[in-house]
């Protein structure tokens, strides 16, 4: 069937028509609606909720305030103890030399670092126990700080001379022997007339050694500031 132009319908038919269909729609609609309440209302009596109401009793306990803790109530009530109508700090506490002392115990401190005083010169300096006797075919003469002689009877080309350890010591060898050694000894003079083999100084510092007579050979090792006097 073939519909005619809208443009050729009556106003007053096409007017009756939609309210016509508009009354069948809000009937379906409240059939619709109520047949939903009923089933809804059957749904929450299976569930055990009260009627008109879709909340679980969780949901419930949850909208429910919180208990205050009670540090929350304390510091509240504390505050509320301090008195803010004269000003920022009307009614503050007032802090006494106690509570200043247990603020600052437990800092930690600036320790001051000493350096090591420097060692004097002659704080390691040794004890001199001076010797100066013979033994065997070695004449010992160690830690003198004075004038010692050895006289010509009391040597022969056999005998050695070791001098250790003397400190502005002066040591005269009369005669002629075999060798004369000079050993870690500071501002020491040694005079002598013949060696057989040598005259020798070692680890010295500031000696003076002198020949009277005939030296084959002088040897310095180790020496600082030594000064030798030959005969002609």
């Amino acid at each position: 069937v073939q519909r005619p132009p809208l443009h050729t319908l009556d106003p007053r038919r096409v007017f009756v028509s939609i309210r016509s269909f508009a009354g069948f729609f809000a009937m379906s609609l409240n059939e619709y609606l109520t047949s939903m309440s009923d089933r809804l209302g059957t749904v929450e009596k299976s569930l055990g909720l009260e009627a008109g109401s879709s909340k679980a009793p969780e949901e419930k306990k949850a909208e429910e305030k919180p208990k205050e803790d009670a540090a929350v109530v304390d510091l509240a009530a504390e505050l509320g103890k301090i008195d803010q109508s004269g000003g920022k700090t009307a009614g503050m506490r007032e802090v006494t030399k106690d509570m200043k002392q247990k603020a600052t115990t437990g800092k930690i401190t600036a320790v001051e670092h000493k350096k090591p005083l420097a060692k004097k010169w002659g704080a390691n300096k040794r004890e001199l126990k001076p010797v100066f006797e013979k033994k065997g075919n070695k004449w010992a003469v160690e830690d003198q700080e004075s004038m010692v002689e050895i006289k010509e009877d009391q040597v022969t080309t056999k005998d050695s001379v070791y001098i250790y350890g003397c400190v502005g010591a002066t040591v005269v060898v009369n005669g002629k022997c075999n060798a004369i050694t000079l050993d870690n000894c500071q501002k020491t003079q040694v005079v002598f007339d013949d060696v057989l083999s040598m005259a020798e100084l070692v680890n010295c510092k500031n000696c003076k050694i002198q020949c009277r007579g005939k030296a084959p050979t002088i040897t310095i090792d180790k020496t600082d500031g030594v000064t030798v006097y030959l005969s002609k």
